[in-house]
């Protein structure tokens, strides 16, 4: 199943930073006011080992978080795109329960492309499906859509040991 994202212009990205952690080979979101957190209860929705954390209460992706080892990036040039700034909330039929995970879209495989020189991480399937929308729903995490899917990630990570 492939879970459609409904973008909610009147949202402000969640305010905080992404970040890389070198030595556990993983991506956090520290945010800026700990009140943002949200909820207790969240889910994820993976991307592979990577998860897009959700409020199941009020249905919106918050960030992205988990293992996503650099060993496995490779080194290219990433432009980020023009990204609105928004919320993305979860389709209401799709069934959303504390920390049961669910896939974005099919296994398929994500690969990562990493460009030192201006910092940006961009993840995707290698499915040539170029998004027609691209929203920033965290600072410095912005998320493509195809016909309201997940087809892309760009992320700015700082670098941390």
């Amino acid at each position: 199943m492939s879970i459609r994202l409904i973008v909610e212009p009147s949202v402000a990205p969640l305010v905080g930073r992404c970040v890389y952690v070198q030595s556990d080979h993983s991506l956090d979101f520290v945010l800026d006011d700990a009140r943002d957190r949200g909820a207790i209860d969240r889910t994820s929705l993976t991307l592979g080992m990577l998860q897009l954390e959700v409020d199941i209460q009020t249905r919106l992706l918050m960030y992205v978080w988990g293992y996503h080892p650099r060993a496995a990036w490779k080194e290219g040039v990433v432009n980020a795109p023009r990204a609105v700034p928004g919320g993305l909330r979860i389709d209401p039929s799709v069934h959303l329960a504390p920390g049961v995970s669910q896939a974005v879209g099919d296994e398929q495989s994500w690969f990562s492309t990493y460009d030192a020189k201006n910092g940006w991480l961009f993840i995707d399937r290698h499915s040539n499906e170029a998004p027609d929308a691209v929203v920033e729903f965290a600072r410095g995490i912005l998320i493509g859509l195809a016909s309201s899917r997940c087809v892309a990630l760009w992320l700015h990570p700082s670098m941390s040991e």
